[in-house]
C-alpha cells in the first residue's frame, strides 16, 4: 500500500518537476551514453542544489530497462546497491560541504561483456520531507556490437542533436524519412512532420523539460525510436 501511495505521489509532482529544474548537474540531468568496455563501465550523474545550499537527498525508480543479462551495480552518496534497488537515500549534505564541493550523485557500474544491447535507468530524486523539490534523472545506456556493420542510409545512420535540447533540435540524413513525430513519456503524438529534404530544424523551445521520443518512419514502414531530453 506505501509502494501505491508512493508512486502515484511521483506521478503527482512529475508534472510541476518536469516544468522546472530543481536542481544543478555533472554533466547533464540526463545522460545519453555508450558502454566504455566489456569488463567494466560507469555512468554518473552528480547533483546539488541550485543556489550550493544544503540537502537531504531521496530517491525513487521509475523505470529500468537495463539488459538482463548485464551485471550491473548503483551507488551513491552513501552506499553502493547490487543491481538497482526501488529506492534509496543518500548522505545529508550540509550547507558548508555544499559550498565545499559535495554533491549527491548516481553512478552506475556495468559488465555487460558481450551482450550487446540498451537501457535506461530513470529515477525520481527528491528532498526528503518535499517531494515537490526533485526532479527526474536518466541514463540511456548503449552496447553496440562493434562487429555488427550497418549499411549507409539506414535508419540507425540518423543524426539527432543536441540532446539534451534547449531550444532547437537538429536533423540529418533523413534521405529515405517519410514521417518524424513527437512522442510524450505516455506515448501521445505531440507533432507530426514529413520532412522535404535531409535535414530538418525544430523548434523545440515550447516544449516542457523532461523526456520525449522521436519516432522516425522510413518508406518502407520501418520504424526507430530515438529519446530525447529537454533542459
Amino acid at each position: 500500500m506505501k509502494r501505491i501511495y508512493l508512486i502515484l505521489s511521483i506521478l503527482t509532482v512529475f508534472s510541476f518537476s518536469s516544468i522546472a529544474q530543481n536542481f544543478q548537474y555533472d554533466p547533464a540531468q540526463h545522460i545519453d551514453e555508450e558502454i566504455q568496455a566489456e569488463n567494466f563501465s560507469f555512468h554518473e550523474i552528480k547533483m546539488i542544489t541550485s543556489d550550493l545550499s544544503g540537502i537531504h537527498f531521496r530517491w525513487t525508480l521509475i523505470e529500468n530497462t537495463l539488459p538482463e543479462d548485464w551485471s550491473y551495480s548503483l551507488c551513491d552518496l552513501g552506499g553502493c546497491y547490487v543491481q538497482i534497488p526501488g529506492s534509496g537515500t543518500m548522505q545529508e549534505i550540509t550547507n558548508q560541504q555544499a559550498l565545499d564541493g559535495v554533491q549527491g550523485f548516481f553512478k552506475l557500474n556495468i559488465t555487460a561483456s558481450t551482450f550487446y544491447g540498451e537501457g535506461d535507468a530513470i529515477f525520481y530524486v527528491y528532498e526528503i520531507g518535499n517531494m515537490a523539490n526533485g526532479d527526474t534523472v536518466s541514463m540511456h545506456i548503449t552496447w553496440t556490437d562493434p562487429s555488427s556493420g550497418i549499411a549507409d542510409g539506414g535508419l540507425d545512420q540518423i543524426e539527432i542533436y543536441p540532446n539534451p535540447v534547449q531550444t532547437e533540435l537538429f536533423f540529418n540524413k533523413l534521405e529515405n524519412i517519410d514521417r518524424i513525430e513527437i512522442l510524450g513519456i505516455n506515448g501521445q503524438i505531440l507533432s507530426s512532420i514529413k520532412p522535404n529534404s535531409p535535414d530538418l530544424k525544430m523548434d523545440f523551445r515550447e516544449y516542457p523539460g523532461g523526456v520525449y521520443f522521436a519516432k522516425l518512419t522510413d518508406d518502407t514502414g520501418e520504424v526507430i525510436t530515438k529519446r530525447i531530453f529537454k533542459n
